[in-house]
């Protein structure tokens, strides 16, 4: 046999296992399309996903123990929809809502749907909690349709915003746009902080052909035996299992540069949040949906302790959390909150919708928050005692 014809058998028997691999991968991607389909939409967090978070003693007061987060297979954090005739309401919001370090029952909606349902008789109530961290109103009119048309016969959203809107105001400083939802590309990048949009559990969803689910799995399955797991990886703020960014943070802050004490001129950040809740208003109106406002309650005041001022981390310039900058100082936040909440306020009375004004009626201390504006276990309870005194007077019998 001569040597051109050596190599031209070695090129055939390459092609052969080639075209055989290739045909293996396209039978094992249909088969595991077919055993395995992911699910198809947009989600706030991976559906079935589930966390545990083991908050480092002292960083959180009023947070003790373990706690788990649990996603449904809808992407919301609590449970399954139930059948028959249930009235159905999903809480909207950033990290006040989703109450991450905050168990799995000791969040307030569920602990609002536990309070509903003892006191309703019927129908029974459903709570999906559809907050996330770091969202602000500019995602919130993305959610709000999207969710209501994907999650069938939700009958009340609730939104609890605002701190989010004025942070990034502040953080942004002379470079923020009022007009930025507007602009070219920006719903692609606020989609993706609205959501955890579905893909593989690994980067091969990069791959541009039918194989990637093979590849994926089969990754996935090779480091499971090696005793490798994959971790979530969150997609904005990165909030470790113990809490000890919060220590950081709070360092950061109290070497701050500077204080700023005046607040700046909020009116284009206030019409902004004005528009981008009546977005949110026209869009579960369009859908039939009653929406109820909610008031941000915080921390801030002043006539804080030293050992409250120490639990802050936030309103800083120039990033929404950050080493070497300028903060602004407690009255300064209390007042730009209160403009906030007097601006959701004016808005509900002007649509004629529910708005409660869960602010007034929380205490500012640690009875409540952990941080600037997070509860704790104790201020869960309290915001889903007064939210169900409030619900129940428009609850169906």
């Amino acid at each position: 046999m001569n040597e051109r014809t050596e190599k031209k058998e070695k090129r055939a028997r390459a092609l052969l296992v080639l075209g055989g691999c290739l045909f293996a991968l396209a039978v094992a991607e249909v088969t595991l399309r077919l055993a395995f389909p992911l699910p198809s939409g947009n989600f706030i967090h991976r559906p079935n996903l589930v966390r545990t978070f083991r908050p480092s003693p002292g960083v959180m007061p009023g947070v003790e123990g373990e706690s788990e987060f649990r996603v449904n297979s809808l992407g919301i954090r609590g449970s399954e929809i139930p059948e028959g005739k249930t009235h159905r309401i999903l809480a909207i919001g950033g990290s006040t809502t989703e109450c991450l370090y905050l168990d799995q029952t000791e969040a307030w909606p569920a602990l609002l749907e536990e309070r509903l349902n003892a006191s309703v008789s019927t129908p029974e109530v459903w709570i999906g909690n559809a907050g996330k961290t770091g969202v602000s109103t500019r995602e919130h009119r993305l959610q709000i349709p999207i969710l209501l048309d994907d999650i069938k016969r939700i009958d009340r959203v609730i939104l609890l915003a605002g701190v989010n809107d004025l942070l990034l105001r502040l953080a942004v400083d002379d470079r923020y746009d009022p007009d930025f939802v507007v602009k070219p590309g920006s719903r692609e990048f606020l989609m993706s902080r609205a959501f955890d949009m579905v893909r593989p559990a690994t980067d091969v969803h990069r791959v541009p052909f039918f194989p990637r689910r093979f590849i994926g799995l089969s990754l996935q399955l090779f480091g499971s035996l090696l005793g490798y797991q994959e971790k979530e990886t969150p997609t904005h703020l990165v909030e470790d299992e113990a809490g000890r960014l919060y220590i950081e943070r709070r360092r950061f802050r109290k070497n701050r540069m500077g204080t700023r004490d005046n607040l700046p001129d909020l009116s284009t950040g206030l019409r902004e949040f004005g528009k981008n809740l009546t977005d949110c208003i026209q869009a579960a109106k369009d859908r039939k949906v009653d929406i109820v406002l909610v008031s941000q309650p915080v921390l801030w005041s002043d006539t804080l302790t030293p050992d409250q001022e120490d639990l802050l981390w936030t309103g800083g310039v120039g990033s929404i959390s950050g080493e070497n900058l300028e903060y602004y100082s407690t009255s300064a936040l209390a007042a730009g909150m209160q403009k906030y909440n007097d601006r959701m306020k004016e808005l509900a009375t002007k649509e004629s919708i529910p708005f409660y004004d869960l602010a007034e009626h929380l205490p500012k201390d640690t009875t409540v928050f952990y941080d600037d504006c997070h509860f704790n276990e104790q201020g869960a309870e309290r915001v889903a005692d007064q939210l169900t005194e409030f619900l129940l007077a428009e609850l169906p019998n």
